[in-house]
């Protein structure tokens, strides 16, 4: 059976159409890692056509929310008015499916689905430490997940884990993964309507069936990132402005989804799911914040001069 993982759809139409004309004819069956929206301007299409598909499908942070399965208090403004956006959006139908949706870890044709890390559906999977419960726990040799937004994986067998940087250059499509039958493998295909790794094309992968043995599982992504349609749409689907350059880095966290986990900070450690600052940034911040100190404290205790005595000018450097 050869199946096209995806995750992470975000109600964007335009990347999944893409998405799915880029892997047309290498695959039989479908399933889906989570978060069919959020953030997105089409919810009730990507749901539909997910639905249409047949795919094998498991809930995400942002599904549960918009069907009132958890709560938004650790979401970030954007993310949880897309929230609410959304749930005024959906059908009945949709709404009904998406919080009927079973909660990862999944088997589905010899693989094993879950959207964050293994033990929790909502944790992000970033480092080898993080990875190593999963890859030991999983009952099969092949979990794919998701949440992160960002394309790779890693491998593990005999007390050794490596991390897989599975992604295509940017003038491919696709790349390809030797499975090695020994090996455990924890693999995420990225995200088809948010992508967070500074490359805006969709990204999806394919695991193709067994030969001789040896099974490949496939990279891809599609040529095109989101089109001006979906550009202007996420834009007024949450109801706020997010900068369109935001979208041709590829949504990235810092400016987009700070995270929405309370508990990253201890969790996955990872700089780019929070807002970065680079230390030229905070020598700069710090410099400024003296200046104004230095400042308040001249007006304050330095005695005022007539304009007639007191024609200096005091430059701070």
């Amino acid at each position: 059976m050869r199946l096209l993982v995806l995750s992470d759809l975000h109600a964007n139409l335009t990347a999944l159409e893409a998405s799915l004309d880029a892997a047309k004819g290498s695959w039989e069956h479908v399933v889906c890692l989570g978060d069919v929206v959020g953030y997105g301007p089409d919810p009730n299409e990507v749901t539909t056509r997910i639905r249409e598909l047949g795919a094998a499908t498991i809930r995400g942070n942002h599904d549960k929310a918009v069907a009132d399965l958890m709560s938004t208090e650790d979401f970030n403004p954007v993310a949880k008015m897309a929230v609410n956006w959304t749930r005024a959006q959906l059908s009945n139908e949709n709404m009904d499916w998406l919080a009927a949706l079973p909660q990862g870890p999944l088997e589905v044709e010899g693989v094993v689905l879950v959207h964050g890390a293994f033990q929790d559906e909502d944790e992000y999977v970033f480092t080898p430490s993080q990875a190593l419960e999963g890859l030991l726990d999983s009952s099969l040799p092949i979990t794919f997940y998701g949440h992160t937004h960002h394309q790779g994986g890693f491998a593990y067998q005999d007390s050794q884990l490596e991390v897989l940087q599975v992604r295509p250059r940017n003038n491919e499509m696709r790349c390809a993964l030797r499975v090695e039958g020994q090996k455990r493998y924890l693999l995420n295909p990225g995200s088809i309507g948010q992508p967070r790794d500074s490359d805006p094309r969709a990204v999806l992968r394919s695991r193709p069936g067994a030969s001789s043995g040896r099974v490949l599982a496939c990279a891809l992504r599609h040529q095109e990132g989101p089109g001006a349609h979906a550009k202007r749409a996420f834009a007024g689907a949450a109801g706020a402005s997010l900068e369109p350059r935001s979208l041709k880095r590829g949504w990235h966290a810092s400016r987009i989804e700070r995270c929405v986990d309370a508990k990253c900070s201890t969790r996955c450690g990872k700089a780019g799911e929070r807002e970065r600052r680079s230390p030229i940034t905070l020598i700069i911040g710090g410099v400024v914040v003296v200046s104004i100190g230095l400042s308040l404290w001249f007006l304050l205790h330095v005695p005022a001069a007539g304009p007639a005595t007191y024609r200096g000018t005091i430059t701070l450097r």
